[in-house]
């Protein structure tokens, strides 16, 4: 499988890169700088590019099987449209490139916390994380909307933990008491996903 991957040089995004390898897919890191990558391998391609470019997005997704984004932003004082730019540049890259399968990394305050509320609409949901989480709900809108083979994984806390593939899985919810997920475990569900659609068309909430 050939995977390509936003964000490619963030903690997430370079979890994605070592495990895909460990998977034995092809995969393609698409960063602002190679020299945000450290890891080099035989089935690593680095693609040098600009997530609000969509002629380099579309470029990057050439022979792609598959595309995740990992794209996050340290901005919290103020409106962001970064992730929601880059999925609308994917999405149009995917129909150019004849790419269906696309995966996104997103807070999990766009989760259900009922039936009629999300998380992030809650009284006790951070104010500092109310500019993250509304852009992570434009992708959400975004992808529901288009007619790509999409899942949306929504991790809380990502502390950079270890590896335990011992971490649980619920669809539009997080799992009951869910904290927090390491990195390189929300990079482990990602990457499995990709390949088993057991989630085509679902948010995912993760966690411990």
């Amino acid at each position: 499988m050939k995977i390509v991957v936003l964000g490619a040089g963030g903690r997430v995004g370079q979890n994605m890169l070592l495990q895909s390898i460990d998977d034995g897919h092809e995969v393609t890191g698409f960063v602002r700088s190679a020299d945000s990558v450290l890891l080099r391998n035989p089935r690593l391609h680095l693609c040098v590019g600009d997530a609000l470019s969509r002629a380099d997005i579309t470029r990057a997704l050439a022979g792609a099987d598959a595309v995740i984004s990992a794209l996050g932003s340290r901005v919290l004082d103020k409106p962001i449209t970064l992730m929601s730019e880059a999925m609308s540049h994917i999405l149009a890259g995917m129909q150019v490139q004849g790419v269906k399968r696309v995966l996104a990394v997103a807070g999990s305050g766009i989760l259900q916390a009922d039936a009629q509320h999300l998380r992030m609409d809650l009284p006790d949901f951070p104010p500092m994380l109310r500019h993250v989480s509304e852009d992570h709900l434009r992708v959400y809108d975004l992808l529901r909307n288009s007619a790509a083979d999409w899942t949306l994984v929504c991790p809380p806390m990502m502390p950079s933990d270890a590896r335990t593939e011992q971490y649980r899985v619920q669809a539009d919810y997080l799992p009951e008491g869910a904290t927090h997920i390491s990195a390189a475990d929300c990079a482990h569900f990602v990457v499995r996903e990709a390949l088993q659609n057991a989630f085509a068309g679902r948010r995912v909430g993760i966690g411990y």
